[in-house]
């Protein structure tokens, strides 16, 4: 456990986004970090009405929501709809919501985002290094398919018996959306939370925005480049998360819905937004899509912005949507090349 904890705390050091804080910032910085949703997650907040108990319920709303809709859970719900017989599962609300907001979105990304991906990447061991077999893939792919699940009242209805919820790519940024809400309901004006590198940043007590660095996703411990965001949500995924080698082929864990096979399109894919459910989800959906496909679509999407990274032989190649350079995108690594 010691080993594990020390790992996690070690990779979230080269998370994928990195705050610049500045040292003269008033009032005083109240921050807390804690271990949760399979990360660590810290919250500061800059406001001088606070209270210890604000925080603690902060927190209190990660560990509720995640009980609720971690698929590794035994005792999650997401585990029960998984789990059952039946093909009719009263849901509660909050798993009613973010279901639904899924199916939104695979909508959207023509099924490049997926929850119903679970059966599939199950197979997957990133810890023991286990590809499944292509028969497996085989077997279990054609129970992928996002619009098996159906709503009905307080219901889910499940078309397919055999299908099997991973919220993985949204859950991180739906619970930041919650604390954030509480946040604001209180009052509290001025704040950072960043799960992992899934961050929600307000502006600073002056107006500005926040300078962060994203991670670069072959250099380990350095970034590929600079933005300076404020009020927005701000997700990066990346190949280099969870993965390992196998016969010189990186394997790593977003999974392509329609292929069941590790999405080769990207290396890196990081999405700005209004909210975290959003940026979330559409970053996968973008790392799954590629470069080209996903700018034509974050080009139709108001409000929401990517830039994508892609390996040709060993040159990397940035491309941008059209508004991101408003961000301030400085380059850090001059070798890029944008397409």
């Amino acid at each position: 456990m010691k080993k594990k904890t020390i790992q996690i705390i070690a990779a979230i050091i080269l998370i994928a986004v990195a705050i610049y804080r500045v040292s003269n910032q008033k009032p005083q910085v109240h921050d807390h970090s804690e271990m949760a949703m399979g990360t660590f997650v810290s919250i500061d907040i800059i406001d001088e009405d606070f209270s210890p108990e604000i925080m603690d319920s902060a927190f209190a709303i990660i560990d509720k929501n995640d009980s609720l809709l971690a698929w590794s859970n035994t005792t999650s719900e997401v585990n029960k709809i998984n789990n059952t017989v039946e093909n009719k599962v009263r849901i509660s609300k909050p798993v009613s919501k973010i279901l639904k907001t899924s199916k939104e979105i695979s909508n959207i990304t023509d099924g490049a985002f997926d929850v119903t991906i679970g059966i599939i990447s199950a197979e997957y061991d990133f810890v023991k290094k286990i590809i499944p077999k292509a028969s497996k893939i085989e077997e279990k792919i054609k129970h992928v398919n996002y619009k098996n699940i159906i709503f009905e009242n307080d219901f889910l209805l499940k078309k397919d018996k055999d299908l099997k919820i991973n919220l993985g790519g949204i859950a991180k940024g739906y619970i930041i959306d919650l604390v954030k809400d509480y946040l604001y309901a209180k009052n509290i004006e001025h704040f950072v939370i960043n799960a992992g590198g899934d961050m929600y940043l307000t502006d600073k007590t002056n107006g500005d925005g926040w300078k962060i660095g994203i991670r670069h996703p072959r250099k380990e411990g350095e970034l590929l480049g600079n933005i300076v965001v404020k009020n927005k949500a701000v997700v990066t995924s990346g190949d280099y998360e969870q993965y390992f080698f196998s016969d010189s082929i990186r394997i790593h864990h977003i999974i392509e819905p329609k292929t069941g096979l590790p999405a080769g399109k990207s290396i890196s894919v990081t999405v700005i937004a209004d909210k975290a459910t959003y940026a979330d989800a559409m970053c996968t959906a973008f790392f799954v899509m590629g470069p080209e496909k996903g700018i034509e679509l974050a080009n139709k999407i108001n409000n929401m912005d990517a830039i994508f990274l892609q390996q040709i032989e060993d040159k990397l190649y940035y491309s941008t949507s059209n508004n991101f350079p408003k961000y301030n995108f400085t380059i850090s690594d001059t070798s890029l090349v944008k397409l």
